[in-house]
């Protein structure tokens, strides 16, 4: 019996000393930063991944982080600078981490890609973190750099997936407010729903924007306000090029003097389809216009009521090509351009059963066709026609002018009017004063 008590009693302070040491060993692994750092070691002899650290401080059961963070798996490589966590809960079963935040200065994510798609972009644990928030996030595509500023939300990570709620990222000026579902698996469903806030030409439009679909493809519908209202809809094919394989909107109440003070004032209502080209720096397609508040030119209005047209937009200008459309007097064909860093615009345009005074009001009242062209630099409009009055009598006119808000000069003109015909040349100023030569 004393011998059986003996052998219980070793037996118990082995099994104490053996949990002591356990004990021991993983406060040494999780308190100190040593420990840390063994851990990292044995993920990387364990793991089919390569942790390289820089800076460690701090350990698993408080405030840790690195000065530099770097994970490599196959061709993807994730490097991240002045990171810090905390976590809060931990589990093995299955494997999982919660995380009360989780930050970095930047996060840069390098991908080189293969001829086999990338068929899984889960991780093989679970990780949450209630704060999840990046200074800058840099992404690069076999070359192709696509980086993002102020990345902020509740993240959630895992075999299935990614999920951020309230999330918050800046892209240089433009901003938005999103809760958005992204699938691990091919084709990689996408469920987002938010708030846009983009700057064009020194301008804010905001957007409720809400994606569906997958990043092979998925649908984007937005209902915008700020510089016009409406709605618009993109067709988006992540793995394609061009990414936005079409472009449809429909909007109201377009001033553009809103971009520039220095373009013609409008309410244009605009309806079209629009399609991208590889670079994604410019869009073309068909578009129809409506004019709510036409006006003549000199009184800083757009002439026309309505026009359809061939339409191409870039970081430049905004150009119209093959419009058909109805002037205040008239008909008209012809093309349409403006520049967006100044305002200036130029047009060629034919017409039909246009009155000329319905154009400009320093023109006189004729009912003519035949071919105009115009131009607007700074305060300066230019015309040069060459039409035909379709009333009697008989006549027809060329003409070389130019408008300015306090003057309104001929540069040449010659009227022809049956067997006989006249020229004239010289201004007149519009605030009461005139000069000419006949």
């Amino acid at each position: 019996m004393r011998l059986l008590l003996r052998s219980l009693a070793t037996g118990l302070l082995s099994l104490l000393l053996v949990v002591a040491l356990l004990a021991a060993t993983l406060g040494w692994l999780l308190g100190t930063t040593s420990g840390m750092n063994s851990v990292i070691a044995l993920v990387n002899r364990l793991a089919p991944v390569t942790i390289e650290t820089r800076g460690a401080f701090g350990a698993l059961v408080e405030e840790f982080g690195f000065d530099e963070l770097k994970v490599t798996v196959d061709s993807k490589t994730v490097t991240a600078t002045a990171v810090r966590a905390r976590l809060r809960d931990w589990k093995l079963q299955p494997p999982g981490a919660d995380f009360a935040y989780l930050e970095a200065a930047s996060l840069r994510v390098d991908v080189i890609t293969d001829e086999i798609p990338l068929q899984n972009i889960g991780i093989p644990v679970y990780l949450t973190a209630d704060r999840a928030s990046l200074g800058s996030l840099t992404v690069i595509v076999d070359g192709t750099t696509v980086a993002l500023q102020s990345i902020e939300g509740r993240a959630t990570a895992g075999p299935a997936g990614y999920r951020v709620d309230d999330g918050r990222v800046a892209l240089g000026p433009h901003k938005a407010q999103a809760t958005a579902e992204l699938g691990a698996r091919r084709p990689f469903s996408l469920q987002a729903q938010g708030q846009v806030a983009a700057r064009l030409q020194g301008k804010t439009v905001t957007a409720s924007v809400r994606a569906d679909g997958s990043l092979a493809e998925f649908q984007l519908d937005g209902e915008l306000a700020g510089a016009a209202t409406g709605t618009l809809s993109a067709v988006v094919a992540s793995f394609d090029k061009p990414a936005v394989r079409s472009l449809t909107l429909a909007l109201v109440g377009v001033d553009p003097r809103f971009w520039h003070p220095a373009a013609p004032t409008a309410e244009l209502s605009i309806r079209g389809r629009l399609e991208p080209n590889a670079a994604m720096d410019r869009v073309a397609g068909r578009i129809a216009v409506e004019n709510r508040a036409p006006g003549l030119l000199d009184a800083g209005r757009i002439p026309a009521r309505s026009a359809t047209a061939q339409v191409e937009v870039d970081a430049k200008q905004l150009k119209f090509s093959g419009v058909a459309g109805q002037l205040l007097q008239g008909s008209v064909s012809g093309d349409f351009s403006v520049a967006f860093a100044d305002g200036d615009w130029q047009t060629e345009a034919r017409v039909r059963e246009v009155d000329l005074a319905r154009l400009h009001g320093a023109l006189q009242p004729l009912r003519v066709e035949g071919k105009v062209q115009a131009n607007q630099k700074g305060e300066t409009i230019r015309v040069t026609a060459e039409l035909r009055h379709l009333g009697a009598p008989a006549a027809a006119l060329d003409f070389d002018g130019r408008f300015t808000p306090k003057l309104a000069s001929i540069d040449s003109a010659r009227l022809a009017i049956g067997e006989g015909w006249a020229s004239v040349a010289g201004s007149v100023e519009l605030g009461g004063a005139y000069g000419a030569d006949l």
